[in-house]
């Protein structure tokens, strides 16, 4: 019989979200933002929001590719063209960490 996790009650899912900025194929800055797991564009956006906040960034523009890329793969990109300010490096990731005991 498969063992499960049990997690206490009242303990919402929250899901850890990794920003990575790319300069020169190295990683120029980073933060981690834990949130509700994402379910809409909404909720990407408010993701980008906080984040871009963070590293002192203007929001990129959402597109419905990057929610359709979170949600496939686990992962979007932005280019510096998804932006409407200038945007200091060559792009910048978005990686969603998956719970693997919950998902069991």
């Amino acid at each position: 019989m498969a063992e499960t996790k049990e997690y206490e009650r009242g303990e919402t899912d929250m899901t850890k979200y990794w920003i990575v900025l790319i300069r020169k194929t190295r990683r120029a800055a980073d933060i981690t933002i834990e949130k509700e797991q994402i379910s809409d564009g909404d909720d990407l956006f408010e993701l980008l929001q906080e984040g871009m906040k963070q590293l002192n960034l203007s929001t990129p523009v959402l597109l419905s590719k990057h929610l359709n890329d979170l949600e496939t793969f686990h992962h979007t990109r932005f280019w510096p063209r998804d932006f409407m300010e200038p945007f200091p490096y060559d792009y910048m990731d978005l990686f969603e960490f998956l719970d693997e005991d919950r998902e069991k």
